[in-house]
């Protein structure tokens, strides 16, 4: 489990600034921990004004269940938004706020920018996929081209392994990347290995030439998988794959 610690403060509130941490893992949606509450543990319901002007205000207990938008530094100096988050519970005793331990899980953790909520938009993607180094390596896969909506498909090598960029995209929310791009591509991973295929890794950015942001959610996994030797549109690699093994050189004749 991945752990980052630093500020963190409501995306609309910006005075109010918690030390905490975020917990992040494949397979786990991120979960912030404050040491203070990011919101208010009680909740205004009346308020009386008496003939001598004084005010008379009651309050009672209120369980925030509101999707925010969370905004954060960490200690590198590094700023980061935590997309969709929900309280998931408070620790401590009494209702001081700066006494309470808050904890909200969120959809994404996205590390390089303050966004715009869930309704920020962004115009690239680069993803890392399961199987990906062997459909790439076996040239299934055909980069370098222009797509009808405008946007380019280009793959690219690193020390982490073999990436697909999807470039000058119409402008859409990371939802929006999940349902038209990141889905279709899995999906054509998956039959053409003929094995269940899922996102390693995936970064976005807003505007061409601008910075990679990481995107972290629990639809990742974390470990790359091996291309089964039934695969339905790349016979080829299986037929070469029983071949070697079959071979007098690995079989030992």
């Amino acid at each position: 489990m991945a752990v980052v610690d630093g500020e963190f403060w409501l995306s609309d509130a910006p005075d109010v600034r918690r030390a905490g941490s975020v917990e992040f893992d494949p397979q786990v949606r991120p979960q912030l921990t404050t040491q203070g509450a990011l919101v208010p543990l009680m909740k205004l319901v009346d308020e009386k004004t008496s003939e001598d002007g004084s005010v008379t205000s009651q309050f009672e207990p209120h369980f925030d269940r509101t999707p925010r938008t969370i905004f954060g530094i960490d200690d590198a100096g590094t700023p980061l938004t935590l997309l969709e988050t929900q309280n998931s519970g408070y620790r401590g005793i009494g209702a001081f706020e700066d006494a309470i331990v808050e904890t909200r899980i969120a959809t994404h953790v996205v590390f390089g920018a303050h966004l715009n909520g869930r309704g920020q938009q962004f115009t690239g993607l680069r993803v890392r996929m399961q199987l990906l180094n062997l459909a790439l390596k076996g040239g299934t896969w055909t980069t370098g081209v222009n797509l009808k909506n405008g946007a380019t498909l280009t793959s690219s090598s690193g020390s982490s392994g073999s990436w697909l960029q999807l470039e000058d995209l119409p402008a859409t929310t990371l939802r929006g990347m999940d349902r038209l791009y990141l889905r279709p591509l899995v999906t054509l991973l998956t039959l053409a290995s003929g094995s269940a295929a899922a996102v390693l890794e995936l970064e976005v950015r807003v505007e061409p030439g601008q910075a990679w942001l990481q995107v972290h959610s629990r639809s990742h996994q974390s470990d790359d998988a091996a291309w089964p030797d039934q695969a339905l549109l790349r016979p080829a690699l299986a037929r070469s794959r029983r071949a070697t093994r079959a071979s007098p050189a690995c079989s030992g004749e």
